[in-house]
């Protein structure tokens, strides 16, 4: 009710109007929004702008990875943009072509990806082979163990039938120590599973 007296009711097919207008709007540019972000992908695909034995992660399994790719369910070497990283065959792929004729993509299924050292010297074993793979190794290190003087009695019949006592102490020497085993099945930083994906097309 306004100052006069009078209902303002009037002015609610307006706003019900321009709020339906305001949603319509947002929709649209959200559709707008989501279709331009397709079209980039697409466009990324098909310019080559992700090159040929690129490995990128993703949460989507095989099945369903290929087919937001748009790849048939039939695996032909030739005519896949993408394919899981597992070692397979990949025989007239132009990722065959153009790595000196590696005819298998590597296996990076439950491993970490390590940068080549080119030249940073950080990695010990030095330059390696793209796709090759490193062995489990532990850093070299030691433990200390700190033990006490070790006594032992000697009890020694004497002559006369006396018995004579002596306490021999070990200031030097060596003592066999085990350390017991602790820990996992491996030695891994924190980490989270994703799927690795080759390009070889």
């Amino acid at each position: 009710m306004n100052a006069s007296g009078t209902h303002s009711s009037h002015w609610l097919p307006s706003i019900i109007i321009a709020l339906i207008g305001l949603a319509s709007s947002l929709g649209s540019s959200y559709i707008q929004t989501q279709r331009v972000a397709t079209e980039t992908a697409k466009k990324v695909v098909d310019n080559n702008l992700i090159p040929i034995g690129a490995v990128i992660g993703s949460m989507l399994p095989p099945a369903e990875f290929y087919r937001q790719a748009g790849l048939d369910s039939t695996y032909v070497p030739e005519k896949y943009t993408w394919v899981l990283a597992d070692g397979r065959d990949v025989t007239r792929s132009v990722y065959e072509k153009i790595s000196s004729g590696k005819r298998t993509v590597p296996d990076l299924r439950g491993l970490f990806l390590r940068g080549i050292d080119e030249g940073a010297k950080n990695d010990p074993d030095g330059e390696r082979l793209a796709g090759s793979v490193q062995p489990d190794s532990f850093a070299a290190h030691n433990h200390g163990a700190v033990l006490p003087r070790i006594a032992e009695r000697i009890e020694a019949a004497a002559y006369g039938g006396i018995a004579a006592r002596a306490v021999a102490g070990s200031e030097n020497g060596s003592t066999a120590v085990s350390v017991e085993n602790k820990g996992g099945l491996e030695t891994r930083p924190r980490n989270a599973a994703v799927y690795w994906y080759i390009r070889i097309n």
